[in-house]
């Protein structure tokens, strides 16, 4: 767990932070479709900066658009 910490240079309560929001905008992208982005990338550049907040979400939507390809 520590790698995680030292990779993000955020502390355990960043880290939780962080995840909490991807479960948010999980869950709202789950009940409408869309709208991850929108809400990830201002929550995210409150706890990173904004360069890797955008990169997060991208990846992350890149990743859950490859799982959702092969039953589209």
């Amino acid at each position: 767990m520590t790698a995680v910490f030292d990779a993000t240079g955020l502390g355990p309560a960043g880290v939780a932070a962080v995840m909490a929001v991807v479960l948010l905008s999980g869950v709202l992208r789950g009940l409408t479709g869309f709208g991850f982005a929108i809400v990830a990338t201002p929550l995210l550049s409150t706890l990173m900066a904004p360069r890797t907040a955008v990169a997060t979400c991208v990846l992350l939507q890149l990743a859950i658009g490859l799982l959702d390809a092969p039953a589209a």
